[in-house]
């Protein structure tokens, strides 16, 4: 956001946002390898089997619905949420509350997500600090009693043999409780969107199911569920014969890249065959 923005929330003397978005360079590897290998595909393989089964679970929640229903709201935001959820260690009866707090940070001045809201830096920072008091209660009980799930590696994590501040571990549980879920429930809603709107890819997919995993990047690629980033150049550099100079912001528009006609063949079209899919940002 603009710097104005930002110093005025020093200002105020709000908690300053420090999760691996705002992180650069060494400090932000050193805080992303505290997790990395959870996200790894061995990892990820042995949970495969629950992951299966919740998605098994609402298969059978749509057939409930009677044909008919709001997938992003029904379907894709509970499931995601569930999963992440899993793999967190939340229990399920504290979903509803996640799933508030991810909405009260992201969509703070959405009218779909909220209402009215008047005071959307009041939303976003009451949304942070019970997520700090949620937190704060989740690290003491897996310092006391670690369990095979995230939460225990965030609580329990090391940094050069330090554990990590009290500040990057909270946000570090904000980070992955929001965006694990949401960027997926949002490709997953806009792939079905496609797919709706484009049946032969559907049914391209429901006779060739070995297409899945290039389906899937296409899926990403079209949908392209983060929008943005900003980011400081750290040297001087030119680009496509723009000069962007040490220190200038840059921002990365990542719908932008995954249109890029110098990159895709076609790329604004949906095709669950394409052959370089696999080239998304």
């Amino acid at each position: 956001g603009p710097d104005a923005d930002w110093q005025a929330m020093l200002d105020s003397g709000r908690l300053p946002p420090c999760s691996l978005v705002q992180l650069d360079g060494q400090k932000h590897r050193d805080h992303r390898q505290v997790t990395n290998d959870w996200f790894k595909p061995a990892a990820v393989k042995t949970r495969q089997p629950r992951i299966d089964e919740l998605a098994d679970l609402f298969v059978e929640r749509m057939r409930e619905l009677g044909g008919r229903c709001d997938f992003a709201k029904d379907i894709a935001q509970p499931f995601t949420l569930r999963v992440i959820m899993d793999i967190y260690g939340v229990p399920e009866e504290d979903e509803p509350l996640m799933m508030d707090l991810t909405q009260g940070i992201f969509g703070a001045n959405d009218p779909e997500f909220l209402g009215d809201a008047t005071d959307p830096g009041a939303r976003v920072m009451g949304s942070v600090m019970q997520f700090i008091q949620y937190f704060n209660e989740i690290t003491q009980d897996r310092r006391a009693c670690p369990a095979d799930d995230l939460a225990s590696v965030i609580a329990n994590g090391t940094i050069d043999g330090e554990p990590m501040g009290d500040v990057e571990r909270l946000w570090y549980y904000i980070i992955v409780a929001t965006a694990g879920h949401d960027t997926t429930s949002f490709a997953l809603a806009g792939g079905m969107e496609r797919f709706c709107a484009h049946p032969d890819q559907l049914w391209a997919l429901r006779d060739e199911p070995e297409l899945l995993p290039n389906a899937t990047d296409e899926v990403i690629r079209y949908t392209t569920p983060v929008r943005h980033f900003l980011r400081w150049a750290a040297h001087d550099q030119v680009l496509n014969g723009v000069e962007v100079p040490a220190g200038g912001r840059v921002l990365l528009s990542y719908p932008s890249a995954n249109r890029d006609e110098t990159v895709f063949q076609d790329p604004d079209a949906f095709d669950v065959r394409r052959p370089d899919a696999d080239k998304l940002i």
